[in-house]
């Protein structure tokens, strides 16, 4: 009999990549000054769903945040423009224990097996 006892949970974020593309509706956010930062500024709105970026305007109008509140996708027509779509994927770290009233050390001898150095595994949730 096993049980897994979850050790820590965790969002990892990924980003799907659309060059030459736009999401029209989007929110400017002036303070990015990068992608990184357009990027940063939307993993910390839950609502958001992505970002443009769009290199060839002013500096304060070039990060475009989109979420429910978006239009329709423009793919491919849009040169200067990178459209970002975010991917948050729970991670869980769980280590698996065998549950036995044997106590550890007798158990390892009786079966020949070390179980001093348990591995953690991962399960991802979405």
């Amino acid at each position: 009999m096993c049980a897994a006892d979850t050790l820590c949970k965790k969002t990892v974020v990924t980003w799907n990549e659309f060059a030459d593309s736009r999401v029209n509706g989007g929110v400017n956010d002036a303070r990015a000054c990068s992608v990184e930062s357009c990027q940063a500024a939307c993993e910390l709105n839950t609502s958001c769903t992505g970002v443009d970026w769009d290199s060839v305007n002013s500096v304060d109008e070039r990060c475009w945040l989109h979420g429910p509140w978006s239009g329709r996708r423009d793919i491919g027509v849009v040169s200067g423009v990178t459209h970002y779509d975010i991917n948050r994927t729970g991670v869980c770290l769980s280590m698996f224990v065998q549950r036995s009233s044997i106590p550890w050390k007798q158990l390892n001898r009786s079966i020949g097996l070390n179980f001093s150095h348990l591995t953690p595994t991962v399960a991802i949730y979405m």
